[in-house]
């Protein structure tokens, strides 16, 4: 579900990508910062990476369950947005599609099954909300992630209910706070 979720946000801001800066390969990837052998990502130097970085259980939702077993889960994600330049691109390259990539998600900040085919019907919807943080927070974050700070923008996905025993659930979520 995860991955569904994810590749189908990658999808869609490459459509974005492609049609803002006349690309004609795909810029955006869904990638760790580092591979787990310590080195870059990718032999792409000039890219835009999309990372989960966390995820929370929302506890503030408010469905009448009988059986917990029988209720999906509610996640929150936390996912990293990084613009990669490399030592042949331009830093104020990465600061355009950085603010691109803002500007995508200010006009698209609620993907659907009906905006968004790829999320499929076991996706109701995802929410997207940037995350403020602070230059200590993101220092530690980078550290914890093993890369080195580029052009980069958090948000906090809320995201409906993983429900393997119940794929037909379609409801809706309140997420107070």
């Amino acid at each position: 579900m995860l991955n569904v979720a994810l590749k189908a946000v990658v999808d869609k801001l490459n459509v974005y990508l492609k049609s803002r800066f006349s690309l004609t390969k795909d810029k955006v990837e869904l990638s760790s910062i580092i591979k787990s052998e310590g080195g870059g990502t990718s032999t792409n130097t000039e890219k835009i990476t999309v990372t989960l970085v966390g995820i929370n259980q929302e506890r503030n939702i408010k469905i009448p369950v009988i059986n917990p077993a029988d209720s999906p889960i509610y996640l929150n994600l936390n996912v990293l947005i990084s613009v990669y330049f490399g030592e042949e691109g331009s830093y104020e390259q990465a600061l355009k599609e950085l603010s691109a990539v803002i500007s995508f998600f200010q006009a698209n900040s609620v993907l659907t099954p009906q905006n968004t085919p790829e999320l499929g019907s076991n996706i109701d919807k995802l929410v997207f909300v940037i995350e403020p943080q602070d230059m200590t927070t993101m220092q530690n974050m980078w550290s914890m992630l093993g890369g080195k700070h580029t052009p980069c923008i958090l948000f906090k996905v809320t995201m409906v209910g993983i429900d393997e025993g119940n794929a037909s659930f379609g409801g809706t979520i309140g997420v107070g706070g």
